[in-house]
C-alpha cells in the first residue's frame, strides 16, 4: 500500500514472516525491501508481448521518492539469452557483452528514462518466455534489490476480419 499524501508505504504478508525459512528469506527481502525504499520504483519495463524476430526497447525509468535519502542508483539488467543488443538510448549506459548485462550508475534526480533497443532471436519458438533480470542498488544507503521484466513471444496476431499473421 501507498500514501500519496506522505509517501509512505506498507507492505501486508498473507502469511506470518517468521514461516519463511532462512534459505527463502534473501529472495523475498530483496523483492520487498526494495519496493519500500525510495528508489522502488526502478525497475525494467519491457513489452508484454512480442512477435517473433521483433525489434523491441526496454524501458528503465529512474527516480527516487525521497531525494533526501536517495539520490544515486547502480543498475544492471541481464537480457535474456534470446535478444541482441541493437542499439543504447543513453551514453550512460554500459553493455558488458560476456554478462550480456546492460548496466548504468549515476543521478536519480532530476527523474528520467533510460532505453535500449533488442532484436529476439528470429529462431526463438513462439510461446517463449523472455526474462530481463535486473539488480538495483541504492548507493546512497547501501540497499540493493531485485526486478524482472517478461515477454510472451506470440503464437500470432488476430485481426478483424480474423486473419492470422
Amino acid at each position: 500500500l501507498r500514501n500519496t499524501a506522505t509517501n509512505a508505504k506498507s507492505v501486508f504478508f498473507a502469511f506470518p514472516f517468521e514461516t519463511i525459512s532462512d534459505a527463502q528469506e534473501p529472495a523475498v527481502l530483496s523483492q520487498i525491501v526494495g519496493w519500500l525504499g525510495p528508489l522502488g520504483d526502478i525497475g525494467p519495463i519491457a513489452p508484454t508481448s512480442v512477435m517473433t524476430n521483433a525489434l523491441f526497447t526496454y524501458r528503465l525509468p529512474l527516480a527516487t521518492s525521497n531525494a533526501n535519502f536517495a539520490t544515486h542508483a547502480q543498475v544492471t539488467v541481464t537480457l535474456p539469452a534470446e535478444v541482441a543488443l541493437v542499439t543504447l538510448g543513453d551514453p550512460a549506459l554500459r553493455y558488458d557483452v560476456p554478462s550480456r548485462s546492460v548496466r548504468w550508475i549515476g543521478g536519480v534526480v532530476p527523474a528520467r528514462t533510460l532505453t535500449w533497443t533488442v532484436q529476439l532471436n528470429a529462431l526463438t519458438p513462439p510461446g517463449a518466455l523472455l526474462t530481463a533480470n535486473a539488480t538495483i542498488r541504492d548507493v546512497d544507503e547501501g540497499n540493493t534489490f531485485t526486478r524482472v521484466a517478461r515477454t510472451l513471444v506470440e503464437r500470432s496476431r488476430y485481426y478483424f476480419p480474423l486473419m492470422g499473421r
